[in-house]
């Protein structure tokens, strides 16, 4: 094999590498992490709040690799960012260990992991993403060699780095179990004992097997979930060029090996199992309802269709067949960037603050990593400042909507609550509306609903009572073990969410019937009156941070009226006083209807507005922005995607008539 050719591979994987280096940012998910980290290392226990025993993370194992990485001096922020990068890079090396016979099959990868936004982005970000690449990394090298205990290992650790990676190993561990070296009961025993025993733990200490994260994000309807994580997987793919063009080229090159029949008897298994990998990681995206950070839920997929790639791709190197199948992911590639017009080289490290008002048009989720680059990004010129003094301590808990950060950087005696309710499990059972932002849905919160922890209160309603007793005994309760305690976490298990009765909406053929209680909507605090808004909007062009120029009337017809004078177009209810509104399904049309509620501050001039509010969403109503997101880039820089797309296009056919460095194609 030609020298260059073997040299492919470690160019293309220090690309990849340096791609997430220069990427390099850290989630504000990953400072709830942080402070749990923070909060064991004081002696609190691994919990949230100090004095109560909640599961707010959702990766028990890279947890123990954070406190690992602290009680070894490194620190949090931003030195996860370092241990990130380190245990990604080890994923790549096992790849390239595992696929040294295909030198050109590996430079490919690689470099759709150097084009790709989301392999790169969350490469570091503070999750548990490259631990997840890591381990699933170990398991292929082990498939491929032949070490099938290793294999189960690294399998076995996955569902403790996310509990939902569970389903998606089991296709690999059929290859294991299908070479008959591992006996297949052991194995089952093998692949579930860690995930059980971790399931159990969690049971004893925080009073449920799942996280508390789980209940505070798959409220809503069935249909509600599959409309909103079809959406996000669609807008995932559609905003990212390299991974549109990994679902297009690695089946495709799949399909072509075995229509050939050539995969040889290892590969070929391997490949299959991906694909069902990835087709099981796209379909539980879509079933969870998706998330609100575009990629993350589609990365296993991702993984799964990288590996698909590296397994169809011919052995030798420089074969006129492996070229040939490499020039056309190249051609896709180059294709899907010119379509999209987005680039992993738009590292936006310079992005001012402002940039927090980004329309998020993506199915309600969003390009994490650049709204919170300013502050939170690797080269970040206003990089946050750890742990400064001040932020008094409050006797009750803080309501937040970015519940890490401002975890992180207080007190670990004070007490911290968000709007989502992450962090609390008595307003995680507090029903969300349908049609939220995915992963974040809206919640109205229950009259001193963070009183719950005070033995000494008393909630009106009864339902509310009898959550607030069961969640002090489970969470709070300083004796472990007592049957009561049993009890209640058996009850909080069995009981589902609690309808707020804030907002009902009616479907009455010809019209849509919505009625909504304006003070349980609002969620800053009471007051005498309320304004409400409404509108209709385009589901697919929906922006997190929308004006409101013009509204409709309580039976929506438009109300046009200036920006500076938006108030007039709202209509006003008193604090006690419901609204009814009848909107003719024929005025709507494929439009949804958002409100928004707000108050005016003393003085009666200025107005504070709560979060936007979906009411009625029609189903896939999202597929009117498809076409805006996949051209959405140009819309921005396009001459980084214009000239990545050159350069693979002039790669794609020099690889097709065999003129890259190497030896003379041959068959």
């Amino acid at each position: 094999m030609a020298p260059m050719i073997r040299r492919y591979p470690l160019l293309a994987l220090g690309a990849a590498l340096a791609m997430a280096i220069a990427r390099a940012w850290t989630c504000d998910d990953a400072f709830i992490t942080f402070r749990v980290v923070d909060q064991w290392f004081a002696g609190n226990g691994p919990v949230f709040n100090a004095g109560e025993r909640v599961q707010v993370f959702t990766h028990p194992l890279w947890l123990l690799v954070l406190c690992a990485w602290h009680g070894l001096r490194g620190s949090l922020f931003p030195g996860a960012m370092a241990l990130s990068l380190a245990i990604f890079a080890a994923g790549l090396a096992l790849f390239y260990l595992a696929f040294r016979d295909k030198p050109l099959g590996l430079a490919l990868a690689f470099a759709f992991i150097l084009l790709s936004r989301t392999m790169a982005d969350f490469a570091t970000s503070g999750l548990e993403t490259p631990l997840s690449f890591a381990l699933f990394a170990g398991a292929i090298f082990a498939i491929r060699t032949g070490r099938d205990r290793w294999a189960v290992a690294a399998l076995a650790l996955l569902p403790l780095v996310r509990l939902d990676l569970s389903i998606w190993m089991l296709p690999l561990a059929a290859i294991v179990a299908a070479r008959g070296r591992v006996g297949r009961l052991g194995l089952a025993a093998a692949l579930a004992s860690p995930a059980v025993a971790w399931m159990a733990i969690s049971t004893v200490y925080y009073g449920s097997p799942l996280p508390n994260t789980a209940f505070a994000k798959l409220g809503g309807t069935v249909a509600g979930r599959l409309d909103s994580g079809i959406g996000y997987v669609a807008a995932s793919f559609a905003s990212d060029p390299a991974a549109l063009a990994l679902l297009v080229a690695a089946p495709a090159i799949g399909g072509w090996r075995w229509r050939r029949r050539d995969f040889d008897r290892q590969d070929g298994a391997l490949a299959a199992a991906s694909a069902a990998s990835a087709l099981i990681a796209i379909l539980y995206a879509a079933w969870a309802g998706g998330d609100f950070m575009l990629g993350r839920f589609v990365l296993p997929a991702l993984w799964a269709l990288w590996v698909l790639l590296l397994a169809s791709m011919p052995a030798q190197g420089d074969s006129l067949h492996a070229r040939r199948a490499a020039a056309f992911a190249l051609a896709a590639l180059a294709l899907f960037h010119l379509v999209t017009g987005h680039s992993a080289n738009n590292l936006w490290i310079g992005l001012e603050e402002k940039s927090l008002l980004r329309a998020v048009g993506f199915a309600g989720a969003t390009d994490e990593r650049r709204v919170y680059i300013p502050w939170l990004g690797a080269y970040a010129p206003n990089r946050l400042v750890v742990k400064p003094d001040g932020l008094p301590l409050s006797p009750r808990p803080r309501v937040v909507a970015m519940l890490g950060q401002n975890g992180f950087l207080a007190r670990n005696d004070q007490a911290f609550d968000d709007i989502h309710g992450l962090s609390d499990p008595f307003l995680a059972r507090i029903a969300p509306l349908d049609n939220g932002r995915p992963g974040h849905p809206f919640r109205p919160l229950p009259p001193d609903y963070d009183l719950w922890r005070d033995p000494g209160h008393r909630f009106d309603d009864e339902r509310l009572e009898a959550l607030a007793r069961d969640a002090r005994l489970v969470h709070r309760s300083a004796e472990l073990f007592s049957a009561q305690r049993f009890a209640a976490v058996l009850r909080l298990l069995q009981m589902g969410t609690l309808p707020s009765g804030a907002l009902s909406v009616a479907d009455e053929g010809d019209a849509w019937r919505i009625e909504m209680q304006p003070a349980k909507l609002y969620r800053p605090g009471a007051a005498a009156s309320y304004l409400v808004w409404i509108r209709r909007y385009d589901p697919g062009h929906i922006g997190y941070f929308s004006e409101f120029p013009r509204g409709l009337d309580a039976h929506c017809h438009p109300v046009e009226m200036p920006p500076d004078r938006r108030e007039e177009a709202a209509l006003e209810v008193a604090a006690g006083e419901g609204l009814t509104l009848r909107c003719a399904k024929r005025d709507i049309g494929r439009d949804g209807i958002l409100v928004r509620i707000g108050a005016r501050a003393p003085g009666g001039e200025r107005v504070s507005y709560d979060e936007i509010i979906p009411v009625v969403r029609p189903l896939f109503g999202w597929t009117s922005g498809i076409g805006d997101w996949l051209v959405e880039g140009w819309t921005e820089k396009p001459r980084p995607a214009a000239a990545v797309a050159l350069v693979l296009a002039i790669a794609a056919l020099l690889l097709w008539r065999g003129a890259l460095p190497g030896r003379p194609p041959t068959v």
